[in-house]
């Protein structure tokens, strides 16, 4: 993965290396590419290049519903540059957190532009809810939206259930992350919530739950990506008086929730058609907008130096990943996924943080002292250009390419110019973003980091799991995407068929099949297996299962492995994930599936059930 060096201008409009007009026209000219080797014109790039131009290269009002800024240093000047705020925040009282959860469209102000999108209490992030272990989560979800025709589920042919009925405005609540019991109203992800409706959940933390960073937000199969895209997700806190919370250097610190969202929007400022702003499960790349940190475009983040902040990430995007750096500053991770590393972990520009959709990650940041002479300086937070094999959307890409050529993904000469051609690498690379400005000045201050965090390590349910345990069966798990003729029962024939084959399209799979409610996969509450995660092609996905997280192991600044928990990961490339879960109490039916939410909802997930002796 190549980073960038820290630049530290006091200018705005110069803070981008890789941002200037010039970049930005190379880059929208590496889309024309294919013109040089195979002397044919991208069809899908001209247009993107072109999209809301009249012929006379005005913007025409009847194709465009705001003028996207290509230029990021005009964007942020623009609309970015607010002082940072914490979404507001909810808190339990005598062991209870209640709490009106109102589904509904609100219009609201995206990166400067108007849109109209579905949100929770009107807002384009919802509120935080903090709560202990052994509280009780008493969420009314009331459900305003108005009630619509039937439309087209995303997965065809849909699941059994949804073959007369379904629309986008049906939703439901899922705590990620969160080792509560998905029965009845907890964390029940096969809830329906119709228009107009509501739902009482009463979600029981357990007394042993480790404290950390979760996030709540909507997981109606089929809708999910529309309504997570749109902003219907929060974070989620579980605090206590142990563990990292009671860690005197931690307790001292500032407490940050930064919650990156990536919008999605059509050119009227709306998300209402799956089809076109994730084609087949994939995401239409001129409908996203810039990142941004709890709605606000480019915050600005004060810090005195020598201050420690405790900054909560949470990637509640569903479309690219996020690789994080801070100029000048080390990201010293202390959480994963909400669950303690019993240790730091420091992530800088030169080894950033990789935050996949759905991850979570608690970092503590210490403000540099002002260089001689200076009382203010700026840092930019920065989403990292990212090579192709660590983008989500480079393999969608390249396959947008080779149709508008007319030719298929697989043609040999395609790959092989794809292989050779270093523009071809840059126009499949993640570009880079800015999403934040830290601001250091004022009066330095000499807090200091935890010397040892082993004392607050994983434990209990959390303890590492040792190869005696693992009595349970092997779990396999393998991520496919292939042409495949599938049916309402989930099952899919063996064999790739032809394009033009009645009933035959292109399918997300997982073991090849596609979702159906009913269990495909049974684990016994009291036992821990071994998971073996796999997938087919060049496409990226990431496992996420519910109620239970995982062991695995990731590469770290150090260059090795070590053993973390987490209930996300990413399987990348066509390297094989080793995991190893326990279950250790709670039983019922819940799901697994890719995070990349366009594929889940076209058919990439699959029904689990813990089963009880």
């Amino acid at each position: 993965m190549r980073t960038q060096q820290a630049h530290h201008p006091a200018d705005v409009g110069l803070m981008l290396n890789q941002n200037t007009p010039k970049a930005a026209a190379r880059r929208t000219a590496l889309s024309l590419i294919a013109t040089f080797w195979l002397g044919q014109l991208s069809h899908a790039s001209a247009n993107e290049t072109n999209a809301g131009a009249s012929p006379t290269g005005n913007p025409d009002p009847d194709q465009i519903w705001c003028q996207k800024q290509k230029d990021e240093n005009a964007l942020l000047q623009k609309f970015g540059g607010a002082m940072f705020a914490n979404p507001s925040e909810i808190s339990s009282r005598d062991g209870v957190l209640r709490y009106h959860l109102i589904v509904d469209y609100s219009n609201n102000i995206v990166d400067g532009c108007q849109a109209t999108l579905r949100s929770y209490n009107y807002q384009l992030v919802g509120q935080t809810l903090r709560a202990k272990p052994g509280d009780t989560l008493k969420i009314k979800l009331i459900n305003n939206l108005p009630i619509s025709a039937s439309e087209k589920h995303p997965q065809q042919p849909p699941p059994n259930q949804h073959s007369g009925q379904f629309s986008f405005n049906v939703t439901n609540l899922h705590t990620h992350g969160l080792h509560v019991s998905p029965r009845n109203k907890g964390d029940n992800v096969f809830i329906e919530i119709p228009p107009q409706d509501e739902e009482d959940y009463e979600i029981k933390i357990p007394e042993n739950h480790v404290a950390g960073t979760f996030w709540y937000h909507a997981h109606l199969h089929g809708a999910t990506a529309i309504q997570v895209s749109s902003g219907m997700a929060g974070a989620l806190i579980i605090s206590s008086d142990q563990g990292l919370d009671a860690v005197p250097e931690i307790r001292a610190a500032k407490d940050q929730v930064l919650m990156v969202q990536q919008f999605v929007v059509d050119k009227h400022g709306r998300l209402e058609d799956f089809d076109k702003s994730f084609p087949s499960g994939d995401l239409n790349p001129s409908q996203t907008l810039h990142e941004t940190i709890n709605g606000q475009l480019f915050p600005t983040i004060k810090m005195r130096p020598g201050e420690i902040q405790r900054w909560r990430l949470v990637h509640a995007g569903i479309q690219e990943n996020i690789v994080l750096a801070l100029d000048g500053h080390v990201l010293h991770e202390i959480a994963a996924d909400g669950i303690p590393l019993g240790r730091l972990v420091q992530w800088t520009a030169d080894q950033p943080l990789l935050l996949a959709p759905g991850y979570r990650s608690d970092v503590l940041v210490k403000a540099a002292p002002l260089p001689n002479g200076e009382t203010h300086h700026e840092y930019f937070l920065r989403d990292l250009r990212a090579a192709p094999q660590f983008s989500l959307q480079a393999e969608s890409k390249a396959r947008a390419l080779a149709t508008s050529l007319g030719l298929s993904r697989s043609d040999p000469v395609f790959n092989r110019k794809l292989s050779e051609s270093v523009e071809l690498t840059e126009f499949l690379a993640k570009p880079p973003q800015i999403i934040a400005r830290v601001v250091v000045e004022g009066d330095p201050v000499d807090m200091k980091l935890p010397a040892d965090l082993s004392s607050v390590a994983p434990s209990g349910d959390l303890r590492d799991i040792k190869d005696d345990e693992l009595k349970g069966e092997v779990q396999k798990i393998s991520f496919q995407r292939d042409q495949r003729v599938c049916y309402p029962s989930g099952e899919c024939d063996n064999q790739t068929c032809q394009v033009g084959t009645p009933q035959c399209s292109s399918h997300y799979m997982i073991d090849g099949k596609i979702f159906v409610p009913s269990p495909k996969r049974f684990l016994e509450v009291g036992k821990a297996s071994k998971w073996i995660l796999t997938k087919d092609g060049l496409e990226p996905h990431i496992f996420h299962i519910h109620t239970n997280p995982f062991q695995v192991k990731r590469r770290e600044p150090d260059g090795q492995d070590h053993t973390v928990w987490k209930d996300t990961i990413l399987v990348n490339n066509s390297q094989l994930v080793e995991l190893r879960s326990r279950y250790p109490d709670f039983w019922g039916n819940i799901v697994l599936h890719c995070h990349i939410l366009g594929h889940e909802d076209v058919g990439m997930m699959q029904s689990v059930e813990l089963k009880r002796e």
